[in-house]
């Protein structure tokens, strides 16, 4: 949960946790050297280029689950309640209606107004869920054609291509970060560490 920063010591550059660095007892774990977080975006990098489909597939089930998530958001939830308190309307309207009970014009002004605001309400609804996935696959996309435009293998660290791809490394263990990627997905890769 802590940020790193980069230290060289014996002409090494590390990146180590802040909190490691103030006492070791906070944090277990040690200073990564920059070169093993290097190899594992190159082999990240590698996966990608030749496994486009893992990209899009994660995409996908990333955009489901936000999906689902939206269904929750505060306004998505506000604008259930609108439909429904409309459905209810409707259906009163209706029922008073069949009983004889409201004027035939009073009726299908009143019909009309309310399909009028069921219609803007649901598409409302959808222009939200679909603005969320909008965002994730316009990103996807953008990662793709990066991804595609770049080399076959990288031979070294590309700071450019690295900038265009990640938006953040986080360090789970001594052996194991996630690259979240511009679109927002984590990736898992393994660093060789080397034995002292």
């Amino acid at each position: 949960g802590s940020l790193c920063r980069s230290k060289k010591t014996n002409d090494v550059w590390y990146w180590v946790c802040r909190r490691h660095e103030e006492e070791n007892a906070q944090c277990d774990i040690p200073p990564v050297p920059e070169d093993a977080i290097t190899a594992a975006f190159l082999r990240l990098h590698y996966n990608l280029k030749h496994n486009p489909e893992v990209l899009s597939f994660h995409t996908k089930q990333m955009a489901e689950v936000r999906k689902r998530q939206m269904l929750w958001s505060p306004a998505t939830v506000e604008l259930n309640r609108d439909i429904s308190d409309i459905l209810n309307q409707s259906h009163a309207l209706a029922l008073l209606n069949r009983q004889g009970l409201v004027d035939p014009d009073i009726f299908i002004s009143k019909s009309n107004q309310l399909a009028e605001q069921l219609r803007n309400a649901k598409q409302q609804k959808e222009r939200i869920l679909q603005q969320e996935d909008r965002s994730i696959l316009d990103s996807t996309e953008q990662l793709l054609e990066t991804i595609e435009a770049g080399p076959e293998v990288l031979e070294a660290f590309d700071e450019e291509l690295f900038c265009e791809l990640i938006d953040k490394i986080i360090v789970e263990s001594n052996v194991k970060i996630r690259f979240r990627l511009k679109n927002g997905l984590e990736l898992p890769e393994t660093m060789e560490r080397m034995v002292r």
